[in-house]
């Protein structure tokens, strides 16, 4: 964009020339106080653009404002985020940690499957997105259902059913999406995990099963 032709007067420090290089695309963001510790320069972002709601793109965390800005009393952090245009759809499920955003510092995510609208596609100025920023991420872990890990006298639980019937496992447990829990140790893969089939609202997750068991593979 040219803002100014010969013989024109222009103000000290106003911009004549405007140059875009599509080549770098960048996002700016926000993110929220209770999230921002967790967020570092370098992690992924898996990014959706408005304009191509069934698709994602691949970036990259570049900077983050060490000054807050507080609008309607909530407080957030600017951010800035780098776009790898024509780079990545994450194709893999990504587990991440309750009431994060998805896990995986310093982790790439799989590029875009060759032909697809994203490995094609040109972010352009204005256009509004969304960001997803990996925090952590793990592969080849062993999930169960949220609801059937239980606190027993300070421990973490599991109902698995065994040759006597139904029997109460230890378990650690690691990265929840708040519907799945991670199980660190404690469970083998291919055990049957029972599921209460509801819970009353005033019943501790701690006491018994009510209303039924499930079974979960």
């Amino acid at each position: 964009e040219v803002r100014a032709e010969l013989g024109d007067r222009v103000s000290a420090g106003a911009p004549v020339v405007v140059l875009v290089d599509p080549s770098r695309v960048e996002l700016s963001a926000t993110v929220d106080e209770v999230d921002v510790a967790r967020v570092k320069v370098g992690q992924p972002v898996a990014i959706t653009l408005d304009a191509l709601p069934g698709e994602r793109l691949q970036g990259q965390v570049k900077s983050i404002s060490p000054v807050a800005q507080t609008q309607a009393g909530v407080v957030s952090y600017p951010m800035v985020i780098s776009i790898a245009s024509g780079d990545g759809v994450p194709r893999e499920g990504v587990t991440p940690r309750q009431g994060m955003t998805r896990g995986g510092g310093g982790t790439s995510l799989p590029p875009a499957a060759p032909g697809s609208v994203a490995a094609q596609v040109q972010p352009r100025q204005g256009m509004s997105a969304s960001a997803e920023i990996v925090v952590e991420m793990k592969r080849d872990v062993l999930l169960v259902p949220s609801r059937a890990v239980r606190s027993v006298a300070g421990k973490q639980v599991v109902s698995v059913k065994a040759a006597q019937g139904v029997e109460e496992r230890p378990v650690q447990v690691g990265m929840t999406d708040v519907r799945n829990v991670e199980i660190a140790s404690g469970l083998q893969e291919g055990e049957v995990v029972v599921l209460p089939l509801s819970t009353s609202p005033n019943r501790p997750l701690g006491g018994s099963l009510g209303g039924g068991m499930r079974m979960f593979p």
